[in-house]
């Protein structure tokens, strides 16, 4: 699942992600966690912005940024337009974000299956 935003506020990309999330494991948005135990919102918020240079916008770079969130993984692509995707966290998708599954502590089983 993955979805783009448009328009980039704080609000539009939680609920992109929540949405996203929700999705991946089969809940509720609002039975997920709070994303600001999981993430510096404003920070994400910062680096999925338009760079501008002199007034204009600067061309769009494609930068990744992934971090663990609830029983997943998530992965945003702020390209010239954001987009959004998440996978299950998974032993092998927590590995390459440097998370073992310990770290995590009771982040798991946020929605019931």
């Amino acid at each position: 699942m993955s979805e783009t935003v448009d328009q980039l506020s704080v609000e539009s990309l939680v609920v992109a992600i929540t949405d996203v999330v929700s999705d991946v494991e089969s809940c509720e948005p609002l039975e997920l966690p709070p994303l600001s135990d999981s993430v510096d919102v404003d920070a994400l918020e910062s680096f999925c912005a338009p760079e501008t240079s002199g007034g204009g916008p600067v061309a769009a770079q494609s930068l990744v940024v992934s971090f663990a969130y609830s029983d997943s993984v998530v992965h945003i692509d702020s390209g010239e337009q954001t987009t959004i995707s998440a996978d299950p966290a998974t032993d092998e998708t927590l590995a390459h974000l440097d998370i073992s599954p310990s770290d995590e502590g009771d982040s798991l089983s946020h929605c019931d299956s």
